[in-house]
């Protein structure tokens, strides 16, 4: 996610171990020897400089967050994450959440009191063992789903958020046709591969996936991005269709 002026993560790791997690660079800056998604930092943080913060805010948009999920499963224990909302709540905070964990139903008072906060949900495939191995510790599918329908009932502004999409068209138009309807908003990103850690996915892709290595290896090695232009335009053929409030960030 782009766009935003200050990021917000309670935490330094993540334990959900998305084979795909951008945000793996940060192992090298944490000190720690562990592979990334094996370990977690519980941050501390001033309670009264965020107050002051938020007592000299100037509408700037809001991420939580980009480098961990604010909601892993540390998150029940420690509720770094909930202690920050609460210092926002009440507030014209302009917040963003992104998480893959169903464990965001727990601060639904609080997001009820922030008027410009929206709650997003993030899946990469509706394919229940698939996500058992691109996303092995995150909330079930279905969880998800009914997580963000819950938000939607409750009056919270949400949105569905599918990314990354692996090159495979049919999940990615599947939430198209089906799951649109269920937040305010539905966000389309592709897979997006790094030079660090590039030989690493092409490497996943090769063992488990091999009918799809030549594709990966057209679109990420010799940079042909047709294949996601056309997924672009089907989808905006579909969401057009039915009316949806959508957004496309791979299209050209």
């Amino acid at each position: 996610m782009s766009g935003f002026n200050f990021a917000i993560n309670p935490y330094v790791g993540c334990p959900h171990v998305c084979i795909y997690c951008y945000a793996e660079f940060m192992q090298k800056m944490s000190g720690h020897t562990e592979a990334w998604g094996e370990f977690v930092d519980v941050k501390e943080f001033d309670e009264k400089s965020l107050a002051k913060f938020l007592s000299s805010y100037k509408g700037e948009r809001i991420f939580m967050s980009s480098v961990t999920d604010c909601y892993n499963p540390f998150e029940a224990k420690f509720k770094n994450t909930r202690k920050i909302l609460e210092i926002l709540s009440g507030s014209n905070v302009n917040l963003q959440i992104l998480t893959k964990s169903k464990l965001v139903l727990r601060d639904t008072d609080l997001f009820k009191t922030m008027p410009n906060l929206k709650v997003g949900l993030s899946f990469s495939t509706l394919d229940e063992n698939l996500r058992a191995v691109f996303e092995p510790r995150a909330s079930r599918i279905n969880e998800r789903l009914d997580a963000l329908k819950t938000l939607k009932e409750q009056g919270i502004k949400t949105f569905l958020f599918v990314a990354p999409i692996f090159p495979d068209i049919a999940p990615a138009v599947k939430f198209a046709q089906d799951y649109s309807g269920i937040a305010d908003e539905i966000i389309f990103d592709r897979l997006n591969l790094y030079p660090v850690f590039k030989d690493k996915i092409l490497a996943f892709i090769g063992r488990n996936f091999p009918h799809l290595l030549s594709l990966y290896k057209q679109i990420y090695l010799f940079n042909d991005n047709s294949y996601y232009s056309e997924l672009a335009a089907n989808l905006e053929e579909i969401l057009s269709e039915q009316k949806a409030n959508y957004k496309i960030c791979f299209k050209d």
